[in-house]
């Protein structure tokens, strides 16, 4: 069931990109209103190519459509529109936003890491040790991810305390100390952002280009 539905959200989204470039999509051209970053199941797109997803009936309320996770309310006020954005890795993404009533507002997903239960060095002064991360250090880490991926830093974050629970397999340590398979243990995790190795940009038509890494 699971992969069916992975599999259909995939094929799903694979028809509003069609819908959003038309027979742009495979051209160069396409580039000037590329997707700004998605996910499984969700896309950020501008603000122009909505009219195109509302008319082909994408956009909606139930089950199967796209809606405004900004805000909940967008088919009784409006929607909710991006002003800035930083993504700098898979699941790792800030915005700022406006609301329809002017309301400046921010959102944050840093996948694998719990936000309630981290520590980290603040990147304005390395000496304080924060345990909040919000939109204006999120950007400067990602500000400085080029830099620091190119001389192989790494940006951790330590989160002590977590409740992780033991499944089939184990660390080398949990089995020399005989943990159990199926417990509950406490235990300080990393994540580690930013990691990928930066190898460029390949430019598609001036100004417009994409980044490289270990992935291409």
């Amino acid at each position: 069931m699971g992969a069916f539905v992975l599999a259909y959200s995939r094929q799903m989204l694979d028809d509003i990109v069609n819908c959003i470039y038309g027979e742009n999509r495979f051209r160069k051209e396409g580039i000037k209103q590329q997707i700004y970053y998605g996910d499984t199941d969700s896309i950020i797109i501008h603000v122009s190519l909505l009219d195109k997803l509302i008319k082909a009936g994408f956009i909606g309320n139930t089950n199967g459509l796209l809606a405004d996770d900004l805000n909940k309310q967008f088919l009784e006020n409006g929607f909710a529109k991006i002003i800035m954005l930083c993504a700098g890795a898979p699941k790792k993404y800030a915005v700022k936003y406006v609301m329809p009533d002017d309301k400046i507002k921010s959102k944050l997903k840093c996948n694998g890491i719990n936000q309630n239960n981290m520590k980290f060095k603040n990147p304005f002064n390395e000496d304080e040790i924060l345990t909040e991360l919000n939109y204006e250090i999120f950007e400067e880490f990602y500000l400085n991810s080029i830099d620091h991926t190119l001389n192989k830093h790494e940006r951790k974050f330590i989160m002590p305390d977590r409740l992780t629970r033991i499944n089939f397999k184990k660390t080398q340590q949990q089995k020399l100390n005989k943990v159990p398979m199926f417990s509950i243990h406490s235990s300080t995790m990393e994540r580690v952002i930013f990691n990928e190795v930066w190898s460029g940009r390949k430019m598609f038509e001036f100004p417009y280009s994409i980044p490289l890494n270990s992935a291409y």
